[in-house]
């Protein structure tokens, strides 16, 4: 059982990093998912059986599904949280990334409307 829970906390808090993460650089996507990446590898070492550890059930759907739904339940309320915030109280800089995505959305329809058929 501690096994699932750590791989699922490992999991859950660098996507609920990623979430937050506002500008994406090479450093930040090898501190996010190499650390994903890695953690992977010792439930791989894990699982060979020469290991003591071989036995433990990440061979199990169960375990895997498990993982899933632990992440999914324990973001869900962050996500919603983050879009109804984004929708109803918007930041300064939200309105002007959706004006500036508005505007280009304009501009290429009407390019669109003037190319001939």
């Amino acid at each position: 059982m501690g096994s699932l829970w750590t791989i699922a906390v490992v999991v859950l808090v660098n996507i609920h990093l990623a979430m937050d993460i506002h500008r994406w650089v090479s450093i930040t996507h090898i501190a996010v998912w190499g650390s994903i990446i890695m953690y992977a590898c010792m439930v791989v070492l894990d699982s060979i059986p020469v290991f003591p550890n071989y036995w433990t059930i990440y061979h199990l759907a169960k375990f895997w599904i498990a993982i899933l739904l632990i992440t999914v339940v324990a973001l869900l309320p962050r996500f919603v949280f983050k879009v109804v915030n984004h929708i109803f109280w918007p930041s300064d800089i939200q309105i002007a990334a959706d004006e500036i995505l508005n505007r280009q959305r304009k501009h290429l329809s009407s390019k669109q409307d003037d190319s001939p058929s």
